[in-house]
């Protein structure tokens, strides 16, 4: 039953994306005059994304503390990345960014040429200089005032235990000097205390 349902779900992600896919180039292409950091396309993409995990009901999903987040702060923003849902709940915050990912993503139909779309950050890990023109391109979009997200990881953890950081993001904070936010996202757990 379970991998009935888990074929079911992936169905849905590629259908939807086929249909999500034109909405967005139509936003992109009627806000491009003067939407420059494309914020209308990212509050949709946000909506997109979280169809994934509002529909899926082996998701629950709690956001804690959204409140103390200031709107139109250009952070730089970092997240554990140990799952592959972290990415959809970053997008359930709804609030404007851009996110530094590896080249492979946007290579994804539909998923990853929307990503195109919203002039995320690529990167090539291991690759100097690829490094170099992520640091740039988060550092202007920094000074236009659009926050960075960024897996200080650098990749998704394996065992599901958190990894060493890069210095990546933490070396674009202090050369631009903006403020690091921490995000988190862990499994829920009913019975912890935390919670």
């Amino acid at each position: 039953m379970r991998a009935i349902l888990s074929f079911i779900y992936w169905v849905f992600v590629g259908v939807s994306s086929i249909a999500m896919f034109p909405i967005a180039v139509l936003i992109r292409a009627f806000t491009a005059p003067f939407d420059l950091r494309q914020r209308a396309l990212h509050q949709f993409t946000c909506f997109w994304a979280s169809l994934y995990s509002w529909l899926n009901p082996a998701w629950r999903v709690v956001i804690e503390h959204k409140e103390r987040l200031r709107r139109g702060v250009p952070y730089v923003m970092i997240a554990n990345h140990q799952s592959l849902l972290d990415i959809l709940v970053m997008f359930r915050l709804f609030v404007h960014f851009k996110w530094v990912s590896k080249m492979e993503a946007f290579k994804v139909p539909f998923i990853g040429w929307n990503m195109y779309l919203n002039r995320y950050v690529r990167l090539k890990r291991g690759d100097a200089p690829s490094i170099a023109r992520m640091m740039e391109a988060c550092e202007r979009w920094l000074r236009r005032g659009s926050p960075i997200m960024m897996f200080p990881e650098g990749s998704r953890s394996i065992t599901g235990k958190l990894r060493a950081f890069k210095h990546g993001a933490f070396t674009l904070a202090r050369k631009t000097g903006e403020q690091v936010l921490l995000l988190s996202a862990r499994q829920y757990d009913p019975a912890d205390p935390l919670l």
